[in-house]
This record gives C-alpha cells, structure tokens and sequence, in this order.
C-alpha cells in the first residue's frame, strides 16, 4: 500500500478545487442501495440499517442527501468488497473518491478523466493506459481507465432518487501500485 501516492492525490486534485471533506465510513442501507443493485447480497452489514461503505460514492450520497453538501469534493475511506481475493482484488483497501454534483455534464466528466490521467500520467512511464466505456445499469454514463490491462478506476454520471452526480476514482490502493508492476 502506497500512502505516499494517496496524499500525491488528494493534493493533485486540491490544486483542481476539490474540496478534502470527511465522510462517513458506514452508511443507512437506503444509502448503499444508491450503487448496489442487490443489498441482500452485500455482507459488511455492521448495526441495524448500517453498512461499511463498498466506496465513500455511498457517503458522498448520503451527505448530499442529508446535508445538502453541492460542489466537487474529494474523500479518501477504506472500501469494503465481498471479491474473491487476489494480486488486484482485496475485502478492502484505501480508494480516494471524487464526487461532482453541481455540473453533472459530459463535459464535467470528461474534464474530470482527463485530470485522472494526468495524475497518473506522473507515475505511468512506459504504461499501457486505456479509457474504455462500460455499460453500468445505474449509470448514465460510465467509463473504467485501464492500466495494464488492469481496471484502476471507474468513472461516471448517475441519476436516481431526484439526484445526479459525477463519481470517479481518483486512487485504489493497492490496485494502481500493482497495475504499474504488470
């Protein structure tokens, strides 16, 4: 796990205005169901209603519905996955998140890919870096970055609930540190 390339994120994207904010690392369930289809399914279920968040997206939506929070923020949590274990896929791991939700449009989000690349461009040498569009069924857009053939983040616009928001992942450690090694 790379700290070091953690903070070299979180202060990348200060210098692009977004804001450092805390977020929670557990959530209502209503709040996890924002970005996984099948709740039943997820297993980091810690008190009545509460649940360990699979990505700080899940605390940025409960803050913007909560709380009201509008702008572009950034947040770094644990993320907690039920994956098979693997080189790339962990039960959790560190991952700084960004959330959008006062310009939700394809240019926004093409402007924020277009920053990730250029944060990990800093560190890619000689790298194979791919942007592919996916087919994410809560998403209205949505795109992964590949780094060696290896998906390092995924990007995208959401709508749900009278809501929309940009997300992407600025860094997941350990998976960006691994991809270079490929």
């Amino acid at each position: 796990m790379n700290y070091k390339i953690l903070l070299d994120s979180i202060e990348h994207f200060k210098e692009k205005d977004y804001k450092e904010i805390l977020v929670p690392w557990y959530v209502d369930r209503k709040y996890i169901e924002y970005t996984f289809e099948n709740v039943d399914d997820y297993k980091f279920k810690i008190l009545d209603n509460k649940y360990l968040v699979g990505s700080a997206e899940q605390s940025f939506i409960k803050l913007m519905v909560e709380d009201n929070i509008y702008g572009s923020y950034q947040a770094l949590t644990p993320c907690f996955r039920d994956d098979i274990e693997d080189e790339i896929h962990h039960k959790s791991f560190m991952k700084n998140e960004i959330f959008i939700n006062d310009d939700t449009s394809m240019d926004r989000l093409q402007e924020l890919i277009y920053n990730i690349l250029e944060f990990y461009y800093k560190y890619t040498n000689e790298c194979n870096i791919e942007v592919v569009e996916t087919f994410d069924k809560l998403s209205l857009k949505s795109f992964d970055i590949n780094i060696n053939g290896i998906e390092v983040g995924s990007y995208g616009i959401r709508e749900m609930k009278g809501y929309k928001w940009i997300y992407g992942t600025v860094l997941a450690e350990p998976r960006f540190s691994y991809s270079l090694e490929k």
